[in-house]
């Protein structure tokens, strides 16, 4: 039986490489809400993933307000890739890659990989200086 005609072989599927990847994932809501969070994030942001599933992107942007901006292009572009700042369940803040793509079913989702890019930002700024 393949998974495109057993839609719980499909979703288990989905689940079981979404939390086995490294970098962090979300599921998303058109309107940024978390849909689902992969054990990779809860690790990189410090909430467990009861927390992240009561919030949204914007309450993990530091800073800024740009999710929305971010949220509006990938759904007109489909897809987008940037570079964004996280603020940890702890405060403190990390530099972070963002790979989404947007599917246009169940109101929309989005779904977004994230990268801990902290490191490689802090050897970019020493070697300027």
């Amino acid at each position: 039986m393949s998974t495109e005609s057993d839609p719980r072989l499909a979703e288990q599927k989905y689940k079981t490489i979404i939390h086995a990847a490294m970098n962090g994932f979300w599921l998303a809501d058109a309107n940024g809400r978390f849909i689902d969070v992969n054990e990779a994030y809860c690790r990189m942001s410090g909430y467990s993933r009861a927390e992240l599933l009561s919030m949204g992107i914007s309450d993990v942007e530091a800073g800024t307000r740009d999710g929305e901006k971010h949220i509006r292009r990938i759904i007109e572009r489909g897809h987008d890739r940037f570079e964004t700042r996280h603020i940890r369940k702890d405060g403190a803040v990390i530099d972070v890659e963002v790979s989404a793509n947007y599917l246009n079913e169940s109101g929309g989702q989005l779904f977004v990989f994230i990268r801990d890019i902290t490191e490689r930002k802090r050897m970019e700024s020493s070697l300027r200086t």
